[in-house]
């Protein structure tokens, strides 16, 4: 998504420059939380996200994700550390060692850990992946929203496996040092991985079938 297309957005936040991240972490926040928007913490200014709220600007997002308008964001919601923590910019700031080189969390994740899981022939990889995808699978992926997909990665975010936070309580830590991704990681993230893509897939046909009347 891209707040400067957007003019109600402009008008409603009265600013000339806005922080995408930061605006959609804010709302799923809110919304998956149920806190009153006074509780917000710091993902921008509490007006601006309210004001985008009732100018309408979310439903307009919505409506453009059900028009096919942006397949990069359908994929990009079901990367779980797309949909994480703004401290420290969804795992930008999580060190790892190991089968990832020594580069990020979020990147792994984006990059190396997909490969992984699905090999780099993107044409074999979807081949493989819909092998597996059965009409009960697609119709459950499918009786569901946007919201919905943000809040099943937020979850993957948070499990121990993904070793981005620790849950201690009501809160999830960020642990202490580097991530390793060794054989072991790749193996029990694997099968996340791959469900994600194929949900990805699934529901961005979805929504384009439905944008073309079909």
């Amino acid at each position: 998504m891209d707040c400067h297309q957007a003019d109600a957005a402009e008008q409603a936040a009265r600013r000339s420059a806005c922080n995408d991240r930061r605006v959609l972490n804010g709302t799923f926040w809110v919304l998956r939380s149920g806190a009153p928007w006074r509780d917000l913490p710091t993902y921008g200014p509490r007006t601006t996200l309210q004001s985008l709220r009732s100018a309408g600007v979310w439903d307009q997002i919505m409506d453009a994700l059900a028009a096919g308008a942006c397949p990069r964001w359908v994929g990009d919601v079901h990367q779980p550390l797309h949909v994480s923590f703004e401290d420290d910019r969804g795992g930008n700031g999580a060190l790892v060692m190991g089968k990832c080189g020594t580069s990020n969390l979020h990147s792994a994740w984006d990059t190396c850990l997909v490969l992984k899981a699905a090999g780099d022939d993107v044409g074999e990889a979807a081949t493989d992946l819909m092998r597996s995808i059965t009409p009960a699978r697609i119709e459950s992926w499918n009786h569901s929203n946007p919201m919905d997909w943000a809040n099943e990665s937020f979850a993957i975010a948070e499990q121990a496996r993904t070793e981005y936070c620790i849950r201690q309580g009501a809160s999830c830590n960020h642990p202490a040092g580097k991530v390793n991704i060794d054989a072991a990681y790749v193996a029990v993230n694997t099968p996340i991985i791959r469900e994600q893509l194929q949900k990805a897939g699934v529901r961005l046909a979805h929504m384009l079938d439905a944008a073309l009347g079909k």
